[in-house]
């Protein structure tokens, strides 16, 4: 039987293991880092001077200091220590200096859609339906988020 889990690489409690309380720990903060994953920033290099618990960063390419290595992982700060949590194809995070969710793909961490106030259609005194369109960023076609309307 393997150590952890498949998914997620959380550890096993094995059945003649001492303290379990720490392989469940360690589990608990992988969960608390990947589970409704935000991010402060996508973009910063090196860890930050003085970071808070919980902060989270996605890692960019070359990134340098204690992240050296990580690019286009997680990097959360635990217990006064930085925690790399190898991103999988998939992952979904909020970007907060962003506003942005992104997606990670195969070649890395791709932006999803976000609503854009766009007027459908207006009216001959100026009103408008109150409907906009929700656009990939890049503006170009997106196969797996097909156009959509929404109510603004």
């Amino acid at each position: 039987m393997s150590q952890n889990t498949t998914r997620l690489a959380l550890p096993f409690i094995m059945a003649s293991q001492a303290q379990k309380h720490i392989t469940h720990n360690e589990a608990l903060r992988l969960l608390d880092g990947i589970v409704q994953l935000s991010v402060l920033d996508k973009d910063t290099i090196s860890p930050p001077g003085s970071p808070v618990d919980g902060s989270a960063y996605i890692v960019p390419a070359n990134a340098a200091g204690a992240w050296s290595g990580w690019d286009g992982d997680v990097a959360v700060r635990a217990d006064g220590a930085w925690l790399r949590l190898g991103a999988a194809e998939g992952w979904r995070a909020y970007v907060a200096d962003e506003g942005a969710v992104y997606l990670r793909t195969a070649t890395g961490w791709e932006p999803m859609l976000r609503a854009q106030q766009v007027q459908v259609a207006r009216g001959p005194l100026g009103s408008h339906t109150g409907m906009g369109v929700l656009e990939h960023p890049s503006g170009a076609d997106c196969p797996a988020y097909p156009l959509a309307f929404v109510r603004l």
